[in-house]
């Protein structure tokens, strides 16, 4: 069973509190799949879980609903820490990758990371002879998370942006974000 309805005023409130930026988004919808929830189960173990961003295409939100996101689902550009599915903790980093001004928050299971790098096709293997949950941009404060398990995500809001939410000064201090999120 798949699920996508408008969020209600709870469900809003947290997803206004896990934006960095004060912007209002125009719509939140809430995204459920059964399938998904099962299989997302099954990695929770003992691994904490964050809430993370990604960009959307509205065109893609029933397939994102019903298959959650796909590794195919990663724009080109956004590949500097390997090739899997980049999320980030920053709204910013997702909307600057998404055309539709749409971006989807996750709940995602992060276990072990290390630093990721463009070629990488999957984690590395870590010195205990198993490979890392993810990849990050930095391993000591990561922004950006990069996912090749597509079962570590749960997709479960959709929010849409209007572009002139924005004032000059959040386009300033987002381009200065991404700035420093990119540099080495």
């Amino acid at each position: 069973h798949t699920c996508i309805r408008e969020a209600t005023k709870d469900e809003w409130d947290f997803v206004t509190s896990c934006l960095k930026s004060d912007v209002t988004p125009k719509q939140i919808q809430s995204l459920s799949s059964n399938l998904i929830d099962v299989q997302f189960s099954k990695r929770l173990k003992e691994n904490k879980t964050l809430h993370l961003f990604h960009p959307a295409a509205g065109d893609n939100l029933t397939d994102i609903a019903q298959h959650g996101l796909l590794l195919t689902d990663t724009p080109p550009l956004m590949k500097k820490y390997g090739t899997g599915l980049h999320l980030s903790r920053d709204e910013s980093y997702a909307l600057h990758f998404s055309e539709s001004r749409d971006i989807v928050l996750c709940e995602v299971v992060v276990g072990d990371y290390c630093r990721g790098k463009p070629d990488d096709t999957k984690p590395p293997v870590s010195e205990f002879g198993s490979y890392y949950q993810c990849c990050v941009n930095n391993v000591t404060d990561p922004e950006v998370f990069v996912f090749y398990d597509v079962m570590c995500i749960r997709p479960k809001f959709l929010v849409a942006f209007l572009i002139n939410y924005y004032s000059i000064k959040d386009i300033f201090v987002q381009f200065c974000n991404l700035k420093q999120i990119y540099t080495i």
